[in-house]
């Protein structure tokens, strides 16, 4: 889009090929690439199911975690601070669950939603993750997004 707040973009792509060539050394093609034809790719890292959020993508360089994962502990007395309804957090998968990520249609329905509750409405799916954890619990996002039409539920 000529719109974009910030020129780079960011796409997720499917590796189509590796050429090895003369006059440009060796080229990646790829598919599903969000950009116009002829744009410049600066940079491109493998996908890692553990870190990224594509339920239909396939991992070959790093299917797993590397290494232990991090245990995170709340003292009781801090923890029974934190409303009930506030004490789970909205994840990724529960984006795509909720038909807000990965899917067809997802960018019309995360559009809609930042609209309702008066945020920016071109917000990443990152970037409305991390404002519907400010304002929101789960259980609470579960509850608005019931009294709204065309949402599943997680």
């Amino acid at each position: 889009s000529p719109f974009r707040p910030n020129p780079i973009a960011l796409s997720a792509v499917t590796l189509a090929g590796i050429e090895d060539t003369r006059e440009r050394g060796t080229v990646l093609r790829v598919r599903g690439a969000d950009l116009a034809d002829g744009t410049p790719i600066l940079d491109i890292k493998p996908y890692l199911p553990y870190a990224d959020c594509r339920p239909e993508a396939l991992g070959g360089f790093a299917p797993v975690p590397a290494g232990e994962t991090l245990a995170v502990e709340c003292p009781a007395e801090l923890w029974e601070r934190v409303p009930p309804e506030r004490r789970e957090a909205v994840t990724k998968a529960d984006l795509v669950a909720l038909g807000l990520s990965g899917g067809e249609g997802s960018a019309e329905k995360r559009r809609l939603l930042l609209k309702r509750l008066d945020l920016p409405e071109h917000l990443t799916a990152n970037g409305m993750l991390e404002a519907l954890n400010l304002l929101f619990g789960r259980e609470e996002l579960e509850t608005l997004l019931a009294e709204e039409r065309g949402f599943d539920k997680v």
